[in-house]
């Protein structure tokens, strides 16, 4: 009888076990299911933004649900970047900080890279090159510290892409050429193709057309083998199409806008829309088809305006300022012309290129990026010390000189209070012997 309960209790033991351990597995399980479903969102949001953003934010609640702060910064990481697909750059930047600050609660390093690579591509677009690049040097030395070389190679395509807008071509030129053997030795041709496209815009930035035609079309074709996304397909057509305009060839311009146009319009990616529909209105103005170009340059101004997309907002309120020249409208013309000089101003891009040159120096002094001190607020910090310590100089020696002029200023009233005293009793003695001599003088008579 005790051997059968012995046996029954070690039954139920053993039966406990398993079932702990299955319910471990199942658990372990669903929280790679989770995981997996965050980085398909990620990977979706490229071609359907809406989708991805529902799916993160499922992820996300459930990945609360069951504590599993891990899974939660990977969908936040999700949720950010298909807000950057829309063009929701606020909340994008919102939602991929705290995708960082939660993979750094995690120590994990890689991911934190990761984040941090589509902080700086955020950044990037809006033109806050020195806050991009802040997070691009983060992501290099992450990168190096682990031996991650795809995120290496990723950090030089878009340094890359910010010394090209700081107008250091040559050193842009370098690490595009540089990703691109990087992308295709490890066969992610993803980023080859937007690689090349950077690529096609330095060469067109630079007034070589063929140079960045031959660029572009040697992409569209690898992207038509590969079977690029909608997207992917839709970026090239655009550059194509800035391309084609640059060499003033505007009727070939428009046969790659207009897929371009299309293509993120079925995908509801607002920022790319507003981007395209201010292509599409240059080159209508361009051909003085100028209903349609005030059509597409209205609908990129009023989209940029809400979508906080200061640049391309200043871009399509100065070609509606150059439309409505042309039109003979001057009140439209002048409330556009003005309405970019405040759009300019508030950009600041030269400021912001200043402040680039002084980061991209020393990442090239140093090759690394541990320390940045020469962001423009520090170097204002450093000036009103700098400042300070001036007047603190200024006031010693005022209150030494001071000091000197009152010494001498007392020792000067004590010299002449003595001589005073001195030539008065001089005189009281003086007086005196007048009265006494008078008085002998008087006895004597």
């Amino acid at each position: 009888m005790k051997r059968a309960k012995v046996l029954y209790r070690s039954g139920l033991c053993l039966l406990f076990f398993c079932l702990s351990l299955s319910c471990l597995g199942q658990q372990e399980s669903e929280g790679d299911a989770l995981s997996r479903r965050a980085t398909e969102a990620f990977y979706l949001s490229f071609d359907n933004a809406d989708s991805a953003l529902m799916i993160a934010r499922q992820v996300r609640e459930d990945a609360e649900a069951a504590g599993n702060k891990f899974v939660v910064a990977s969908a936040n990481n999700s949720i950010g970047w298909a807000f950057r697909q829309k063009g929701n750059y606020d909340s994008a930047r919102h939602y991929l900080h705290e995708a960082r600050e939660g993979f750094q609660k995690e120590n994990n390093a890689l991911n934190v890279a990761r984040v941090s690579m589509n902080l700086a591509e955020v950044y990037t677009s809006l033109n806050q090159f020195a806050t991009g690049i802040q997070f691009l040097l983060e992501t290099d030395s992450i990168a190096k510290e682990i031996n991650e070389i795809p995120i290496s190679i990723d950090v030089k395509r878009q340094l890359g892409i910010i010394y090209r807008e700081s107008g250091d071509y040559e050193r842009a030129t370098d690490y595009f050429r540089e990703a691109l053997a990087g992308f295709e030795k490890l066969e992610d041709y993803d980023k080859y193709m937007a690689t090349a496209n950077s690529l096609g815009i330095l060469y067109r930035t630079q007034g070589m057309t063929d140079s960045s035609l031959a660029t572009l079309k040697k992409n569209f074709q690898i992207a038509t083998n590969k079977q690029a996304s909608p997207y992917q397909m839709a970026m090239i057509y655009e550059n194509l199409g800035e391309t084609y305009f640059a060499g003033k060839e505007f009727t070939e311009a428009l046969k790659y806008f207009n897929p371009a146009y299309t293509t993120f319009k079925q995908l509801k990616n607002k920022g790319d829309i507003a981007y395209e529909a201010f292509c599409m209105g240059k080159t209508y103005k361009a051909l003085e088809r100028y209903p349609l170009a005030e059509k597409y340059l209205l609908e990129s101004y009023q989209l940029s305006d809400s979508l906080k997309m200061v640049n391309y907002q200043a871009d399509a309120s100065a070609e509606l300022a150059s439309l409505y020249a042309l039109k003979g409208d001057w009140q439209q013309g002048y409330k556009f012309l003005r309405k970019t000089s405040e759009l300019k101003d508030s950009i600041a891009v030269a400021e912001q290129i200043a402040q680039t040159n002084e980061l991209r120096e020393k990442y090239e002094s140093e090759k690394q990026a541990q320390e940045i001190v020469l962001l423009r607020t520090q170097n204002e910090l450093t000036e009103a010390d700098n400042r300070k310590n001036r007047l603190i100089q200024y006031i010693f020696i005022i209150l030494f000189l001071a000091s000197i002029l009152i010494g001498w200023l007392l020792f000067n009233r004590i010299r002449i209070s003595k001589r005073l005293e001195q030539l008065t009793l001089r005189n009281r003695i003086a007086g005196d012997l007048h009265d006494d001599i008078g008085s002998a003088l008087s006895s004597i008579d």
